[in-house]
């Protein structure tokens, strides 16, 4: 079994990269040449066009043959942790809708979402600020509960297998204002939310961020007589103060600002005063012979090489 664990982003991305530009077949190469022609002609973001390219790969390519009777057998191709979420953080009037069905068939309306259910949430709990509660902690911390009447039949004999084990304990429950029940999560969850550029779609972008981190009881009420961009700069307080709290759910994803303090730990190491020593410490003097000198050229990598001949041509 091929089993290469991925622990941090960039091994996660290193990964995929490998995955997607393994061998295949040469007729490939030139339809997804084709695509990359194609796509550099569009006037749109640097990561849509990656996009379109991955979409292409994986349309064209070859399915290998343990992936193959894993997608035919219904196998579970991944596991996590932690669920995974998506929120349409679009406008009501793009978003899609799931239609309800009665027993005889017959659509009966639409299913409820998660922008209905943040809308019902409760006035007050004792363990929850619910009046503050922006969209995005709501998704991260309940889901719907659903009664699972118990469900035994031939076809489900390996279902134990494969499906995780139901918890032995009462789970913790919250009650909407039409009655209707929400599981508070064990683990947070992590929210996924369309990507939007600020250049190309400013509506779409800004309102994104308000629904996600303005808190609101009516949607309808939430952009007041302001339009997208205005309404977004009226409530830059509030949004600041929410992003701020919302950070004790981010301590795994600090690495930029980890980065940013090597770099001023790095500053303050170059601009250091020179300390007056008492006595001046003697360096040993190691000239480097022919032989090693040529040994140490020759591992060099390329890049190296490649500076090592820029500086010898510039001297």
């Amino acid at each position: 079994m091929d089993i290469q664990p991925c622990g941090t982003n960039e091994s996660i991305a290193y990964y995929i990269a490998k995955y997607v530009s393994k061998s295949e077949p040469t007729n490939l190469d030139g339809e997804v040449s084709r695509a990359i022609q194609q796509i550099r002609r569009e006037e749109t973001d640097v990561s849509r066009k990656l996009f379109k390219i991955c979409m292409r790969i994986l349309r064209e390519r070859q399915v290998s043959a343990c992936e193959c009777v894993f997608r035919l057998c219904h196998l579970s191709m991944r596991d996590s942790s932690r669920k995974t979420i998506f929120v349409n953080t679009r406008k009501a009037e793009q978003r899609y809708k799931v239609l309800k069905f009665n027993e005889a068939g017959q659509a009966a309306g639409y299913c409820a979402n998660i922008f209905e259910r943040y809308e019902k949430r409760p006035a007050e709990h004792p363990n929850n600020n619910f009046n503050n509660m922006c969209l995005i902690e709501f998704a991260m911390l309940f889901e719907p509960h659903y009664t699972k009447p118990p469900v035994i039949n031939e076809e489900s004999i390996d279902t134990d297998a494969y499906a995780p084990h139901e918890q032995t304990t009462r789970r913790r429950l919250i009650t909407l204002t039409d009655n209707t029940k929400m599981t508070i999560r064990n683990t947070p969850a992590v929210v996924r939310v369309p990507n939007f550029v600020a250049a190309s779609d400013p509506e779409s972008y800004y309102y994104s961020l308000l629904i996600q981190y303005m808190p609101y009881r009516n949607e309808a009420e939430l952009l007041g007589e302001f339009n997208v961009p205005d309404a977004f700069l009226a409530n830059e307080e509030s949004l600041r103060q929410t992003y701020a709290y919302l950070e004790i759910y981010r301590e795994r994803d600090r690495q930029l600002e980890n980065a940013f303090a090597q770099v001023h730990a790095f500053q303050i190491l170059e601009h250091a005063e020179p300390m007056e020593l008492d006595h001046e410490e003697e360096v040993p003097y190691l000239p480097m012979n022919e032989d090693q000198f040529l040994q140490a050229k020759q591992s060099m990598n390329a890049g190296q090489k490649e500076i090592f001949t820029l500086v010898t041509q510039s001297i």
